[in-house]
């Protein structure tokens, strides 16, 4: 087990840990490392990877509003409509090429929010067991905090298919508090009446 420390121009450096499971001299080891663009004071970026496999895992972020609960929802189907809340990318061809970002534009915005971040399998591939070996995960970064999350769970049923893998609050400064849900939370994401169920049980 080795730890890398991946650098860019322009990008944030990312410390990751990589396992290689073979001593020959030609040995081929890839993984995947998404690093977040140097981002301006106030932002927030929610970075999502994957593995080869599936080809299309999707990110939802709902915003819930803390003055009356309203909702907005960000994804592939919705990735501009919510207050200072843009889906970067959506990538539908296998984690290999490239995450999917969402960025929290504003500071003064996005306090007013609780950030539910959640994910799932677009075609449901194989019952689920591609997207329960998908070693998919999260890192949210502001350039000064970053906190990440790997989705870990044995089994997955529909309807009840959405990963929910933390609770996200952006602070008046810029900082932010990250809550992990429990290991294993799944849950109906399509009924919005559930997200509150959610924020209410695990935030």
């Amino acid at each position: 087990r080795y730890g890398v420390l991946v650098t860019a121009d322009g990008f944030m450096a990312q410390n990751v840990t990589l396992d290689v499971h073979c001593t020959a001299v030609d040995c081929n080891n890839e993984k995947l490392v998404a690093l977040s663009p140097l981002l301006p004071v106030g932002q927030t970026s929610i970075i999502m990877t994957w593995g080869a496999t599936p080809a299309d895992v999707d990110t939802y972020v709902m915003a819930i509003k803390r003055s009356d609960s309203s909702m907005c929802k960000t994804w592939f189907g919705n990735k501009t409509g919510c207050p200072s809340v843009i889906q970067d990318v959506d990538n539908t061809k296998g984690g290999l090429n490239g995450a999917e970002t969402v960025t929290l534009g504003d500071k003064s915005i996005n306090s007013q929010y609780r950030y539910l971040i959640s994910i799932k399998d677009h075609k449901f591939e194989k019952d689920g067991r591609t997207f329960l070996n998908s070693g998919a995960g999260i890192v949210i970064t502001n350039g000064r905090q970053t906190e990440g999350n790997k989705m870990k769970a044995t089994s997955v049923n529909k309807p009840a298919e959405f990963y929910l893998f933390s609770c996200l609050d952006i602070q008046a400064n810029g900082q932010f508090r990250f809550k992990h849900a429990p290991t294993g939370t799944f849950f109906n994401g399509k009924d919005d009446s559930t997200w509150l169920t959610m924020m209410s049980t695990n935030c």
